[in-house]
């Protein structure tokens, strides 16, 4: 039955698609990462089970297991745009709440991701407010609240996807450069959904230049002479998303500067490392440049104990 289901969806779903899977039932270990979820009969091995969840080719595949020993799974299933969330690690056993009702860790993923226990008891499990539960919150809010003998263990490639796939599909999220200069910087909203209406706002240190209602949006810095910590936000629907960046000139800092050596021809180091900025001009006196320019480190060889950066 399950070789049938999947041949079904490796024929139904294509590439714009996203899967849900859920397991529940026992599971049983047979040395190490090999391990098993139990069936009506029978058992099915981590490694049969891979087989057929790679025969689907869909843009994301988000699975929750929850059966004793279901952090062996990992091994297998993991691979490019999966999220894995698992009630315990390989070795353990899965266990129930104290009073049998539920399973402890499935009582508090899934309490997470509606917004409220199985009891009415509202859950925020949201923790950047952007109004949606991504897979990444929801695990870290039950293996939090989890207080039985278990490990939950939890697999995302790459590690931001969990943080963007959420149960109702792909969470939008802000792209662009970390640093806006004068000249302008572009960000785009990525996964919103197509004809939704997009509201952008930036810090008073930003002025808008374009895209205003459009999934890319153009800022600058306010003026030449700003410096300092920004951000955009884009609203879609109700949920706001925000990129923290660094407006105009980068922060200066002092430098550090040391001898690996002393000595006639010794070796010097340097190291600055300024807020916003991203590449790094050396200009040195009394000696001569080995390595680094460009970056926030460089080596140097100088014929005096002391030379000036």
């Amino acid at each position: 039955n399950i070789t049938n289901v999947f041949n079904t969806l490796s024929n139904t779903l294509n590439s714009d698609d996203n899967l849900f899977i859920y397991t529940t039932d026992h599971g049983g270990s047979e040395g190490g990462l090999n391990v098993h979820i139990n069936l009506w009969g029978e058992s099915m091995r981590d490694d049969e089970f891979a087989i057929e969840v790679n025969k689907i080719n869909v843009q994301r595949i988000n699975m929750c297991l929850v059966q004793c020993f279901s952090g062996g799974f990992i091994d297998d299933l993991q691979a490019n745009n999966r999220v894995i969330s698992t009630s315990c690690d390989y070795n353990e056993s899965a266990y129930a709440m104290p009073n049998r009702m539920y399973s402890e860790f499935t009582y508090h993923w899934i309490s997470a991701i509606a917004g409220e226990t199985p009891e009415g008891t509202i859950v925020n499990a949201n923790t950047n407010d952007d109004g949606l539960v991504s897979m990444r919150e929801a695990f870290v809010y039950a293996r939090n609240q989890d207080t039985q003998a278990e490990t939950p263990q939890y697999s995302s490639i790459p590690s931001t996807v969990g943080q963007l796939m959420s149960m109702t599909g792909i969470i939008p999220d802000i792209t662009g450069s970390d640093i806006v200069c004068t000249s302008g910087t572009t960000y785009s909203l990525d996964n919103s959904p197509s004809g939704s209406t997009i509201t952008w706002t930036h810090s008073p240190n930003l002025a808008y230049v374009s895209g205003q209602g459009t999934a890319n949006y153009k800022v600058r810095a306010a003026n030449s002479t700003v410096s300092g910590a920004g951000w955009v936000e884009a609203n879609i629907n109700g949920a706001t998303f925000r990129k923290d960046v660094w407006v105009g000139k980068p922060r200066g800092t002092k430098l550090t500067f040391w001898h690996r050596s002393v000595g006639t021809n010794s070796l010097a180091e340097a190291f600055a490392n300024a807020i916003g900025a991203t590449n790094y001009n050396w200009a040195i006196g009394g000696g001569s440049l080995l390595s680094g320019q460009g970056t926030k480190e460089i080596t140097l060889r100088t014929s005096k104990d002391v030379c000036m950066i």
